[in-house]
């Protein structure tokens, strides 16, 4: 199967997963400093956009946008950012070049597997593949509510705010650093499908 990994998150949510207080607890600097609040958040949003690419996830609620090529060689299509919540809609480019949209009753949404199947006894409908990319576009919501946000995310997040902060240019690796490195590596590895829960 050839597919694209390309997908958008189109409504990002407005909360974060750690918020500044807690960013400024664990970088040790006093509630009532708020001279750096800015900037802090401007490195949350950093964070954050870093975890879910590397785990492939969404940490907090928001609707994704993810294009592929063609159908899957396989039953299933597996999401790009999960955990998956629902589908909005399958879109695909038929073989006369016109979008259509694929009824919700064709398939069937796996918010366990994170998974999107036909329906029984439904084929995927046929595409244009011929000098077009992208042909099929699915719309879903992906992520976790506030307080089903795995641990290993919130912890991974706060170690690259840390990092950020504290190293705002070039070093060289030393132990320190590459503690750090290991230390969010492990927990992205935690957090990829298969590796942890919901």
């Amino acid at each position: 199967m050839v597919r694209l990994d390309y997908s958008v998150s189109v409504t990002r949510p407005q909360l974060l997963p750690v918020s500044v207080a807690d960013a400024k607890k664990h970088l040790e600097i006093a509630e009532s400093d708020t001279s750096h609040d800015e900037h802090i958040r401007d490195l949350l949003e950093a964070a954050v956009e870093m975890v879910e690419h590397d785990a492939d996830r969404a940490l907090l609620t928001q609707t994704v946008v993810e294009k592929l090529d063609c159908w899957p060689s396989s039953l299933h299509i597996e999401v790009n950012r999960w955990p998956l919540q629902s589908v909005t809609s399958i879109q695909y480019v038929d073989t006369g070049g016109d979008t259509q949209t694929w009824a919700s009753g064709n398939y069937v949404v796996d918010t366990v597997r994170h998974v999107i199947s036909p329906a029984y006894s439904v084929t995927y409908p046929a595409i244009r593949v011929e000098g077009t990319t992208g042909a099929i576009t699915l719309t879903y919501v992906a992520g976790n509510t506030q307080p089903d946000i795995p641990r290993a995310a919130l912890q991974a997040i706060k170690l690259q705010v840390a990092q950020m902060f504290e190293m705002r240019e070039p070093v060289l690796i030393g132990s320190i650093s590459k503690a750090l490195e290991y230390s969010y590596d492990d927990c992205i590895q935690r957090l990829r499908r298969g590796r942890y829960p919901g």
